[in-house]
């Protein structure tokens, strides 16, 4: 495929790094003021930094990752729990997975590589509690204000990030009707103000974008319908 691209946002690929960013340990803080409970399941965890940093504040967290090719031991000895499990979302998992056990279900920039995002969305619902918290962020690559502008001078559309193997690209409508498609029921849906310390001009733009609807991503925050079993 290539070289990697480049200009990718330092942590724009926060599953694949070391520590949260701090956008996500921000996401925690949001999280304890309006959640009661702590148990919390990242679904496409990638290194577990999410878990780890959920940890640190007292969450009982736990990650969930498809099963890798070799076997991948995601425990630490000082971990009471498995801090990632290894297994297929939508078959048999492991009971300490499980159904309506968790408070907050997290997922983050993984449904635009899953093959059928309705089915894993749909999958999602079955971990929560029924007054629980369910936070999802996808990229906003094709409806972004960047994306809008270049297509608008005439230039064809190119993703750096889909040389990591998306297979979708959503925009805020297709986004939350794949979310009601899946049975959630959508509490809020925008493109957050997304900064990584860049520069000045950067920082305005992204804002600008942001405010438009028209940002970096659309994060969703949503809960079980009172229909849904």
């Amino acid at each position: 495929m290539g070289a990697e691209p480049t200009g990718l946002i330092d942590g724009e690929y926060t599953a694949g790094g070391k520590t949260a960013n701090r956008r996500m340990v921000e996401r925690l803080a949001m999280l304890e003021r309006h959640i009661q409970g702590r148990r919390l399941l990242d679904v496409g965890t990638g290194t577990g930094s999410f878990v780890d940093s959920a940890r640190s504040r007292g969450w009982d967290a736990i990650g969930i990752e498809p099963p890798p090719p070799e076997p991948v031991d995601g425990t630490r000895d000082e971990d009471a729990l498995p801090r990632i499990v290894y297994c297929d979302l939508e078959k048999e998992v492991p009971p300490v997975v499980a159904p309506g056990s968790f408070d907050v279900i997290h997922s983050n920039h993984v449904l635009e590589h899953v093959p059928d995002p309705v089915a894993f969305l749909g999958s999602c619902r079955r971990f929560l509690k029924p007054d629980g918290c369910f936070i999802i962020e996808v990229p906003n690559e094709i409806a972004s204000g960047s994306a809008w502008v270049k297509m608008k001078s005439g230039k064809s559309y190119k993703s750096k990030t889909a040389f990591y193997g998306h297979r979708f690209f959503f925009t805020p409508k297709s986004f939350g009707a794949a979310l009601e498609a899946a049975g959630w029921q959508i509490e809020s849906l925008k493109t957050p103000f997304i900064c990584h310390g860049r520069g000045i001009i950067h920082r305005f733009w992204d804002y600008f974008q942001s405010r438009l609807g028209r940002g970096l991503a659309i994060e969703a925050v949503c809960g079980l319908k009172e229909s849904s079993e």
